[in-house]
C-alpha cells in the first residue's frame, strides 16, 4: 500500500483538478510564472513523498513525515490550480491554507523527533564504541586517544600524570576451578567497585583479558600511592559467590609516573608494564611505583 500511496495521491489530485477545472470558471488571466513556479513546487513535495517509500526509521516519524508532504502537496497543488480556476473560498480556505499550515507543522515535529531519535542513537552508538560491554570501562583504544591528549597537554605545560597497569592474580585457576563466567563476573564487580573510587579526571579503560590500566591526571607520586593503595585493598575485600561458595581475590599492580625524558606513552606503559610483572614475581598483592623523575 506505501508503494502505491505516491500514485493514489497524484491520481486523486488530478481527478480533482479535472473537476474543478470542468465546473468552474477560469481566471481572466493566467500569471505564467506563478503557474510554473506553483507546479514546480507541487511536483517537488511529490518527489518528496516517493522518496519516503525508502525510508526505514521509526515509524511514528515516517507516518508523520508522510501525512505532513501530503498535506503539503495538496495545499500547493490547489494554491496552483487557483492561478488558472477562479475556486471558492471555501476550498482555497480548506486544501490551501489550513493543509499548507497543518503540513508544515506535522513535516516539523517529524523531523524534531527524527533529530531527537538520531542524537539519542548516535550516543549509544559512541557508548557502544568507547566502552566495554563487560566491564563499563572504556575501551582501549579509546584510552589511547586520552592519554595521547594528555601526553601533549603536560609536555606543553610541564604537568605530570601517572599510568597505573593492574592485573589480577591467579585469574586464570579461577577460570579453570569456576567457569569463565564466574571470571567475568569477577572483572565486572572489580570494575563497578573502582568506579566508586575513581577521580572525575581519571580514564579507567580495559587494557585486555584481565588487565586494566589507568590514566590517573594530575598525579604525584603520593597521589598514585594513595590510589594503587585503593584499588588493592578494594580488590582485596571482595567476594563473589558461587553456589555455596565464596571467593576473593587480588591484584597487582604497577605503576609510572610522567618523566622528563619520556619521549612517547608508549615508555611509560612499558615502565608500568614492567613494574607490574615485578609485583607478581615478589608475591602477587601489592604494587611498585616507578617514581624517579
Amino acid at each position: 500500500m506505501s508503494n502505491r500511496l505516491p500514485i493514489i495521491i497524484l491520481l486523486s489530485a488530478i481527478a480533482i483538478g479535472a473537476l474543478q477545472y470542468t465546473y468552474y470558471p477560469h481566471v481572466s488571466e493566467i500569471d505564467l510564472y506563478s503557474l510554473i513556479s506553483e507546479i514546480i513546487i507541487a511536483i517537488t513535495v511529490l518527489m518528496l513523498i516517493f522518496d519516503l517509500r525508502s525510508f526505514r526509521g521509526n515509524k511514528q516519524i515516517y507516518v508523520l513525515m508522510l501525512l505532513g508532504f501530503v498535506l503539503l502537496f495538496f495545499a500547493f497543488w490547489t494554491d496552483m490550480l487557483d492561478e488558472i480556476i477562479d475556486q471558492p473560498r471555501l476550498m482555497t480556505t480548506i486544501f490551501e491554507d489550513l493543509c499548507q499550515m497543518a503540513g508544515f507543522i506535522t513535516v516539523i515535529i517529524g523531523i524534531s523527533k527524527w533529530t531527537l531519535i538520531n542524537n539519542r542513537q548516535n550516543k549509544e552508538l559512541q557508548r557502544f564504541a568507547t566502552t566495554d560491554s563487560l566491564t563499563g570501562l572504556f575501551v582501549r583504544r579509546y584510552f589511547n586517544e586520552k592519554v595521547s591528549d594528555e601526553f601533549i597537554r603536560c609536555r606543553c605545560s610541564k604537568g605530570i600524570f601517572s599510568i597505573l597497569l593492574i592485573d589480577f592474580d591467579n585469574f586464570k585457576s579461577i577460570n579453570d576451578k569456576y567457569g569463565h563466567s564466574c571470571g567475568d563476573d569477577v572483572l565486572s564487580i572489580y570494575a563497578k567497585e573502582i568506579k566508586k573510587i575513581q577521580r572525575e579526571t581519571d580514564v579507567f579503560a580495559r587494557w585486555g583479558g584481565e588487565e586494566f590500566i589507568v590514566l590517573a591526571i594530575e598525579s604525584n607520586i603520593e597521589d598514585c600511592a594513595n590510589l594503587c593503595e585503593k584499588l588493592r585493598q578494594h580488590a582485596r575485600s571482595l567476594l563473589v559467590a558461587v553456589g555455596d561458595e565464596v571467593i576473593n581475590f587480588t591484584v597487582s599492580i604497577g605503576a609510572a609516573t610522567l618523566r622528563e625524558d619520556d619521549d612517547s606513552v608508549e615508555m611509560l606503559i612499558n615502565r608500568a608494564d614492567q613494574l607490574l610483572y615485578k609485583a607478581k614475581r615478589n608475591g602477587r598483592n601489592c604494587f611498585y611505583i616507578d617514581s624517579s623523575r
